[in-house]
Order: C-alpha cells, then structure tokens, then sequence
C-alpha cells in the first residue's frame, strides 16, 4: 500500500456512514481497537483502548506540514 492512513479503527458495533471519519478519544462504546497513527511515535506501540499493542513493519513515516 502506498498512501496515507490517519488511523485504525475496529469497532464491534455497527456505526453510521457520518461517524467514520469523527474525531473520537478510544473510550467509545463499542471500539476495539483504535491507532491514531498520526500521533504514534516508533514502530512500537498500544492502542489508545489499551487492549492491544502494535508493532509496524515495512513502513516509512512521513512528515506532514
């Protein structure tokens, strides 16, 4: 993949069509996972729901300004 990802979500819930890009703060009902990858520092790291830890292969981290 070559692009851009703000972040990751996994909820175990249905959410509508104008929830999926909300800012959110990972305490939602219903959220499992969530990396917001914009504010991860390193290749290792938790999730803000604290339910999973992450580790990234194979990227390149770029800087937005």
């Amino acid at each position: 993949m070559d692009g851009y990802i703000k972040d990751f979500r996994l909820w175990d819930v249905a959410r509508d069509a104008a929830d999926l890009d909300s800012e959110i703060t990972g305490t939602e009902t219903g959220l499992n996972v969530y990396l917001p990858l914009n504010r991860v520092k390193g290749v290792k790291f938790t999730d803000e729901t604290g339910n999973y830890k992450a580790h990234m292969r194979g990227i390149s981290w770029n800087v937005v300004e």
